[in-house]
């Protein structure tokens, strides 16, 4: 399955449940380092701002954050079951 049908049938499910997804600034900052503008990551989220929790991370949070990565674990979009 196409990873976009599997995100489509996940987002759908979110919302069929009530649940909810919680994205942290990190990935904002990654996107952009990725070559995304403000402007396109907003764009992004919006239709989904009902269903996401944007959360963010102290210095100390992060920096481990970026100990994590460079061992090659890939930043995901976690879960909230709430």
């Amino acid at each position: 399955m196409p990873k976009s049908n599997w995100a489509r049938e996940l987002i759908s499910m979110i919302i069929e449940n009530g649940d909810k997804i919680v994205v942290s600034e990190a990935v904002k900052n990654e996107l952009i380092g990725l070559g995304f503008s403000r402007y396109d990551i907003e764009n992004l989220f919006f239709p989904y701002r009902h269903i996401i929790i944007l959360v963010y991370s102290t210095k100390k949070q992060f920096g481990k954050a970026k100990d994590v990565s460079k061992r090659e674990v890939f930043l995901y979009l976690m879960l909230c079951m709430l």
